[in-house]
């Protein structure tokens, strides 16, 4: 099991860098080592990371909210990570309806101002 790729979203709009796993996820093996990596937000940049559960939210057809329908919403210009967030758990919502939510829906936003 690997962990959902982080993206960095550009000032200007857009996917600018995907971030991809480097290992298994954290806490299911112990002892695991994993390779490390760095990258810099540039000012206005923001970084979003997220669980399973977000592309794989299911409405009441049992159709997913699907990885390509969260980087269309990452393609727009967001204002701030704020923004980013209620934009994203508001669709996936919007998604699920009245389904029963089967996995953790977990999304984590940060901004760079300066």
């Amino acid at each position: 099991m690997r962990h959902e790729p982080l993206f960095i979203l550009d000032a200007a709009g857009g996917i600018k860098q995907e971030l991809n796993s480097t290992g298994p996820a954290v806490g299911m093996l112990p002892g695991m080592n994993f390779k490390i990596e760095e990258t810099v937000l540039e000012p206005g940049e923001i970084l979003l990371g997220y669980t399973d559960g977000v592309p794989e939210a299911r409405n009441s057809q049992a159709e997913f909210f699907t990885n390509e329908k969260l980087r269309l919403l990452l393609e727009k210009k967001f204002t701030s990570a704020e923004a980013l967030l209620e934009e994203v758990s508001t669709s996936v919502l919007n998604h699920t309806g009245s389904a029963t939510q089967f996995d953790d829906i977990t999304l984590l936003s940060v901004q760079r101002h300066v």
